[in-house]
């Protein structure tokens, strides 16, 4: 079997590390991920910013989210219930993960 790919792809690169990129990497990883039919993203997120970030830029999709993040304690209340609504899982570094069904 002759497996032929004709796939072309993109590196990215930020001039400067910070928070300002992760709309910019959301939308890449978005977009690739829609192009492939990729249904799948893990997200890391320290405090809950890139989690909530990637809720609003991932919404109207059928992508599965899991957030693989910081303290629990460094996620506000708004960005923990919004997980329970949209993300397939989040860890959170508690004695267990907890698994949220969408």
């Amino acid at each position: 079997m002759n497996a032929r790919f004709d796939w072309k792809n993109e590196i990215v690169y930020f001039e400067v590390p910070g928070k300002h990129n992760t709309d910019t990497a959301l939308r890449l990883a978005k977009e690739r991920a829609t192009k492939l039919g990729t249904r799948n993203i893990v997200v890391a997120s320290t405090t809950g910013f890139t989690a909530e970030r990637a809720l609003e830029i991932l919404k109207f999709t059928n992508t599965r989210i899991t957030i693989v993040g910081g303290k629990r304690k460094d996620f506000s209340q708004k960005v923990l219930f919004l997980l329970r609504g949209r993300v397939a899982t989040y860890y959170l570094p508690t004695k267990y993960h907890i698994p949220i069904r969408p």
